[in-house]
């Protein structure tokens, strides 16, 4: 009686190969698709087979034998191999040692596909595994196994094997296999075998033996195969449940800071009032609602009231320190207008009153100095410049 059936299915869920394979007998025979149901009991076990393109093999070197750790530490050692996010699939792993496990990446929708289809057949599943892991991984062995005239896996010692076609076995042999020194298959006549030391015959026993044997990452864990879709209503709970958190933290945040600053210009606000009230006695009702445009006003009118005697005494100021660093400089006169101060000077070259100008302008810096029309009399030049506030 079988006590494994080996299910092969294509990237179309469409069973391909049925193996029986007695474990105590050691023994394996083929069956059509057909049979399945007839050969199923409560202690036959089925081992799926899936398509090489679905699973990627890689090896890790994680230093834990902690289960919890290498959940959370592989997705994150792959990464960079994967060409989607590492939240979008499903892992299985090996140990191998302290420091490596072999790992096997299916994405989640696969995943669901797959449990679709062994609930629609009522499989009794104990594994799932790349149809590339069927070859048995021995050292300096290649492992060649044929099905047909379409297929054919190559397993190069330890690596993770791939998926040919006949034509392309060959090619791949001299790329992968040159450490391989032994020739391990079921059809030697596929490749030169006079280039191994040694050649020995595999049939479909061995492969079944070494699939059962758990050599290979095992995809299925138990009573895990409908776990992530049961907790699908919970991940979509989650992102809601942290959506609203921050959606009301952000609202404390806001009304608090909303009554800070309320607190801080009212406070703010009195503070303008007493300065206000000390400096110009008794505020009006407008002066009180905006004591600082109140305060701007104020400034303003005292600024005007003095701008022209700040202007005067400036300018006598900076021109007498202007004319001790430009001693060809002669001034002629001085006159106030509103609000700006005309000098009058001459000198007997423009350079010296272009230079003139520039140092009353780096001493100047609160005024704008501005030259106005340069005239020539006598062999004198002649200018007048203009101070004006800026």
């Amino acid at each position: 009686m079988a006590d494994y059936l080996l299910i092969h299915i294509d990237n179309q869920f469409e069973i391909t190969q049925v193996i029986s394979y007695d474990k105590a007998q050691n023994t394996a025979e083929l069956l059509s698709a057909d049979k399945i149901k007839s050969i199923l009991s409560s202690k036959t076990e089925v081992i799926l087979r899936v398509p090489a393109s679905w699973v990627y093999l890689t090896t890790t070197h994680v230093a834990s034998r902690s289960a919890d750790i290498l959940d959370k530490s592989i997705p994150y050692s792959v990464e960079d191999e994967l060409v989607n996010d590492i939240d979008d699939n499903y892992y299985a792993w090996q140990v191998q040692s302290e420091q490596q496990q072999k790992v096997a990446v299916i994405s989640k929708d696969k995943r669901h596909q797959i449990n679709h289809f062994i609930k629609q057949h009522h499989l009794p599943i104990t594994g799932i595994y790349s149809e590339v892991v069927f070859c048995p991984a021995k050292e300096h062995h290649l492992s060649l196994w044929q099905e047909g005239n379409q297929q054919v896996i190559l397993r190069f010692g330890h690596e993770a094997g791939m998926v040919a076609t006949p034509q392309q076995v060959p090619d791949l042999i001299r790329a992968f296999g040159q450490h391989c020194q032994h020739l391990l298959s079921n059809n030697s006549d596929a490749i030169d075998a006079g280039s191994f030391e040694s050649v020995s015959s595999l049939d479909l026993a061995d492969c079944c033996a070494y699939l059962v044997a758990g050599n290979e990452v095992n995809l299925y864990r138990g009573d895990d195969r409908d776990t992530e879709q049961q907790q699908a209503p919970m991940n979509v709970f989650k992102p809601l449940l942290a959506a609203g958190l921050l959606i009301l933290s952000w609202l404390f945040v806001h009304i608090y800071q909303s009554w800070q600053l309320s607190s801080d210009i009212s406070d703010l606000k009195a503070q303008q009032r007493q300065i206000l009230k000390d400096k110009f006695g008794q505020l009006s009702a407008t002066e009180q609602r905006d004591p600082f445009a109140a305060m701007q006003s104020r400034l303003k009118q005292v600024n005007k009231q003095n701008q022209p005697n700040n202007i005067l005494l400036d300018g006598l100021h900076f021109l007498g320190e202007a004319r001790q660093k430009q001693q060809n400089v002669q001034l002629k006169g001085i006159r106030l207008f509103d609000d700006n101060l005309e000098i009058q000077l001459s000198a007997p070259a423009i350079s010296d009153i272009n230079s003139y100008r520039q140092t009353l302008q780096n001493l100047a810096f609160d005024y704008r100095v501005n030259i106005g029309v340069n005239e020539l009399t006598d062999g004198i030049y002649q200018s007048i410049l203009t101070m004006k506030p800026r």
